[in-house]
């Protein structure tokens, strides 16, 4: 994942992110050092796709690139099963 802390000053910073987000704070400048929690994560790039485009995939989590999933969901009925014959 690209460093936490410049996807944090791309959202607009520590306030914004902790309004966008609705902690505290100081909760989000923990996140600066130990990594933004996974759900807070996806939920950040469904909100602002725009912030997370171009940037590098995620090699920190062994669960997968959450990154590099915005935006390329598959078409209706594509990689679904539904409409094969």
């Amino acid at each position: 994942m690209s460093n936490d802390s410049d996807v944090i000053d791309r959202l607009g910073g520590t306030t914004e992110v902790a309004r966008l987000c609705d902690v505290k704070p100081p909760s989000v400048s923990e996140w600066r050092k130990n990594g933004i929690p996974k759900a807070r994560l996806q939920f950040l790039m469904l909100l602002r796709p725009d912030v997370f485009r171009g940037l590098p995939a995620s090699n920190d989590d062994a669960g997968g690139d959450e990154r590099a999933a915005v935006g390329d969901a598959p078409a209706e009925g594509e990689g679904t099963g539904e409409g094969a014959t």
